[in-house]
């Protein structure tokens, strides 16, 4: 697992955030240079920008997903397009749902995305995230879970059945086989 952490040392070396797409591009290739068998952004791409059809292609090709976030807790912004919607028929309803979401630049529509958005206490705290988010009746997985889906390569096979047994969870996501696999986190 490779961890790429943008810090105060790296935004002083190569500059503010946000980065060119062109510095990004460069991370991808340098990670698939490594040996990354998949890349994880914990990064919206939500505004068109001078390369996006350049980084979107390289993206692809290093196995990458990106992220998209949901206002569950207010925040009315619709931008961007959602990418990564589980194949089941509706979206159970233990799950939050939302009509609002920023989703990434239309360049990056073709790229597998998971969710990123925190569940907030009454105390302004981050403590959890939701396994699945609903929209207009479909489930958006996290981007922890598409990119587990991805490595396992069961992303369109993973089922959501409810949970058996007392002291079971309520629901468990069946048809995940994980292999060995180099994973860059960024």
């Amino acid at each position: 697992v490779i961890i790429i952490d943008i810090d105060e040392a790296s935004l002083a070396h190569f500059g503010p955030w946000p980065w060119p797409r062109e510095r990004m591009q460069q991370i991808s290739e340098r990670l698939q240079e490594e040996g990354a068998a998949l890349q994880v952004y914990d990064l919206v791409f939500a505004d068109s920008k001078e390369g996006d059809p350049a980084l979107a292609t390289t993206l692809a090709r290093n196995e990458a997903t990106i992220s998209q976030v949901f206002a569950i807790h207010g925040g009315q912004v619709q931008q961007g397009q959602l990418t990564g919607a589980m194949p089941w028929a509706h979206c159970p309803a233990v799950f939050p749902s939302t009509n609002y979401y920023l989703g990434n630049a239309p360049d990056f529509a073709a790229l597998p995305a998971g969710h990123i958005t925190p569940d907030l206490t009454a105390d302004g705290s981050v403590r959890a995230q939701p396994a699945f988010i609903c929209h207009h009746d479909k489930a958006y997985p996290a981007l922890f879970l598409t990119a587990a889906m991805r490595a396992s390569g069961s992303l369109q096979q993973a089922q959501l059945q409810a949970g058996k047994g007392l002291l079971g969870a309520a629901w468990q996501l069946e048809g995940i086989a994980f292999s060995e696999q180099n994973i860059a986190l960024h």
